[in-house]
C-alpha cells in the first residue's frame, strides 16, 4: 500500500455483469419527476485477468442535485480509502487540480518541488501519523464552518467529537467518512445524502490514505434538472477504468511473456527484464499519452517457481507489497473497535523474521540506489515477511534449507499469492 502523495479496464463479461448490477441496484431513472436519486461511485477496481489496485473514484465527476445521495461503493483490494470533502478541502485542492491538469496537459511536472503538495498536506488530513493512523483523519468527522478554527481540529491521536453523520449541505469545513470499513453491515460503502438546501455547484473530495491524486468532484445542479442515469454514470465508470488498466495490461502480458518492463516516473524511469528477474508486482506506467495511471499491479511474476535446497532465490520488488510466507489465516490489515478507535496492523508494513532495507536518504538530490537484502538460509517454518518498505528495484533473497511446496502472498493484497516448490 502506497503511504505517500503518490502520481499516477478492459473488463469483458464481468464488466457488463457490473453495469447491470449497478443500474438494478440504483434505479436508471433521469428525470426531474423521479424523486431523490442515488448515483454510485466505485473506489477502487480490481481487474479480472489480473490483480490490481486502483487509486481512483470512477467515474471522477458525478452529477446529482439536491436530496440526492451519493454512494461510494470500495471495492475492497486491501488498500483502504477514504472521502473527505468540505470547505476546506475545496479551497486546498483548486492549485493541485490546476496542477494535475497542467501536467496532463504537458506530460511533466514543472521543475522543482511544487509547494501545492506541501500546503495541501499541512492543511488537510491525512491517515497515517507517526505512530500508525491518525485518529483525527482515519475516523469519520464531521466539522461545521462555525466550530472550525482554521486549523484542522485536534492532535492525530484524538478523533473528531462523535456525532451523527449529517446531510452534506456544501457548508461543512471538514466531511470525512474516515477510513471506510471493509467488513460489517455496510462494509465498504459510504454514503453521502445531500441536503435540499445546499447550494448548486462543484464539491471536491479526495483520498485522506492516498493523496490529492486520488480525488473527484461532485457537481450539484438545480432541482427539477435531468442529470444522468446510473447506466449512464456506470457506462462512463467503465470507460475511465479501461482507460487506466489498458497500459497496465500491456505491461503484465509483456511480464508474464518474461520481456523488459519499462516503468517508474518521468525523472526516474527504469526497467526490469522479467525473463531474468522474480517480480513482487509489475512496473506500472506514469503516463499513458498524458494520463496519469494511478495503480499498482497486485501480482507476482512468475506465480509458480521452482529451486533448490541451497539455491539462493532472489525477488526484485515493484511499488509498495510484501512478500510473506506462513501467513495467518485471518490477516486484518486494519481493524475498527467498538469506540471506533482503527488500528494498523504493523506487522502488514514491518519486517517480520526477516531483515528490512537499511535506512536511505530520500532526501538526497540523487536517488539512493536499490537495496539488496539477503535473508539467509531458512527451513520454511513460521510465519515471515519482508515487511511494506522495500522500493522498485530493491531485491530480496533466501536460501532454502527444506524441500516442500511453499505458498507465499503479499500481506495488503489479498489476491496476489504465489508458489515456490523446493526440492531436494
Amino acid at each position: 500500500m502506497e503511504r505517500v502523495i503518490p502520481v499516477g479496464t478492459g473488463r469483458r463479461v464481468s464488466a457488463l455483469i457490473a453495469v447491470l448490477v449497478l443500474v438494478g441496484a440504483c434505479g436508471s431513472g433521469a428525470g426531474s419527476s423521479a424523486g431523490a436519486q442515488t448515483r454510485t461511485v466505485q473506489v477502487d477496481y480490481n481487474h479480472d485477468a489480473f490483480a490490481t489496485s486502483m487509486l481512483e473514484n470512477y467515474p471522477r465527476r458525478v452529477q446529482v442535485r439536491p436530496g440526492d445521495t451519493v454512494e461510494f461503493k470500495q471495492t475492497w483490494t486491501g488498500e483502504p480509502h477514504s472521502v473527505t470533502m468540505g470547505t476546506l478541502v475545496d479551497e486546498k485542492i483548486a492549485p493541485l487540480i490546476d496542477l494535475f491538469t497542467q501536467v496532463e496537459s504537458t506530460g511533466a511536472f514543472p521543475e522543482g518541488e511544487p509547494t501545492e503538495f506541501e500546503t495541501f498536506a499541512e492543511a488537510l488530513p491525512y491517515a497515517f501519523g507517526e505512530d500508525g493512523l491518525a485518529q483525527n483523519a482515519a475516523q469519520p468527522c464531521y466539522v461545521e464552518q462555525e466550530e472550525f478554527s482554521g486549523t484542522y481540529p485536534g492532535d492525530e491521536t484524538s478523533p473528531c467529537p462523535k456525532k451523527a453523520q449529517p446531510a452534506f449541505n456544501g457548508r461543512q469545513a471538514i466531511y470525512n467518512s474516515g477510513v471506510i470499513p471493509y467488513e460489517g453491515v455496510d462494509g465498504n460503502t459510504f454514503r453521502v445524502r445531500l441536503s435540499d438546501d445546499i447550494p448548486t455547484g462543484t464539491y471536491a473530495y479526495y483520498c485522506n490514505v492516498h493523496g490529492p491524486l486520488q480525488n473527484g468532484e461532485i457537481e450539484v445542479v438545480a432541482q427539477g434538472s435531468e442529470i444522468p442515469a446510473q447506466s449512464e454514470v456506470a457506462r462512463a465508470a467503465l470507460e475511465e477504468q479501461r482507460a487506466d488498466i489498458t497500459p497496465m495490461e500491456r505491461n503484465f502480458k509483456a511480464a508474464t511473456s518474461g520481456q523488459v518492463v519499462e516503468g517508474g516516473d518521468p525523472e526516474s524511469s527504469y526497467s526490469i527484464d522479467a525473463g531474468q528477474a522474480r517480480i513482487v508486482g509489475v512496473p506500472t506506467p506514469f503516463f499513458e499519452g498524458n494520463r496519469f495511471i494511478h495503480g499498482l499491479v497486485n501480482e507476482f511474476i512468475p506465480r509458480s517457481l521452482e529451486a533448490r535446497v541451497g539455491e539462493k532465490v532472489t525477488w526484485t520488488f515493484v511499488r509498495g507489497h510484501t512478500l510473506s510466507f506462513n501467513v495467518p489465516e485471518y490477516f486484518p490489515v486494519f481493524t475498527v473497535a467498538e469506540d471506533g478507535t482503527t488500528t494498523y496492523n504493523p506487522q502488514a508494513e514491518e519486517p517480520v523474521g526477516w531483515p528490512g532495507p537499511p535506512e536511505r536518504n530520500w532526501e538526497s538530490d540523487q536517488p539512493p540506489m536499490p537495496a539488496q537484502v539477503d535473508a539467509g538460509t531458512w527451513d520454511g517454518t513460521g510465519f515471515r515477511s519482508t515487511g511494506l518498505n522495500f522500493s522498485d528495484q530493491d531485491t530480496f533473497s533466501i536460501t532454502f534449507t527444506r524441500p516442500g511446496t511453499y505458498a507465499y502472498a503479499c500481506l495488503i493484497h489479498p489476491k496476489m499469492v504465489g508458489t515456490l516448490v523446493v526440492q531436494g
